[in-house]
């Protein structure tokens, strides 16, 4: 919602509504799960939006100009955390596909435009990247809290079938 009302206060209509309806989506994921009883399935609806967005931002903040398409390497490594290995190769597969357009677009000496004033362009990219570390290291350290509850659980089940000495639960 930040993202959404900073473009809307800097006159970037495009990515304010971009934002908005991918906010939409993710929103209604936990309906999604509780309705057909799949995460995997709530993880694809994640990666299409991201996706969807993503590739949307890049086509009005300016292609390969933007920070946008930093962001599309999220995507298989949020498909992978949530709908699995399978997905996450797929996704890979899109994003890098949406990624290849957008340079494609570039080297053929088409400039998509930036829906917004230019002289945000520095304060939009900067957001942009930094909101890109936080968001990362926000998806790492929950990755990293699930692995170290579970490798917790296996050392404690493990313990009680005293394992030889330097055995470890893996």
């Amino acid at each position: 919602m930040t993202y959404a009302t900073f473009y809307l206060l800097i006159g970037h209509k495009w990515g304010c509504v971009i934002i908005l309806s991918c906010s939409l989506c993710v929103a209604a994921m936990p309906l999604l799960m509780r309705w057909k009883k799949s995460a995997e399935l709530a993880g694809n609806f994640l990666a299409l939006t991201l996706t969807l967005g993503f590739t949307g931002l890049c086509c009005c903040e300016g292609g390969l100009n933007g920070h946008a398409i930093a962001w599309l390497v999220t995507v298989p490594l949020c498909a992978l955390l949530l709908a699995g290995r399978k997905s996450a190769q797929w996704w890979a597969v899109i994003s890098f596909s949406a990624a290849s357009v957008i340079a494609g677009i570039d080297l053929a000496g088409i400039k998509l435009p930036v829906t917004y004033a230019p002289e945000w362009h520095s304060v939009v990219s900067s957001a942009g990247y930094l909101g890109l570390i936080l968001f990362l290291f926000i998806l790492g350290l929950i990755f990293e809290v699930g692995r170290a509850r579970a490798f917790t659980k296996c050392r404690m089940r493990w313990r009680n079938w005293r394992l030889p000495t330097g055995g470890w639960c893996i």
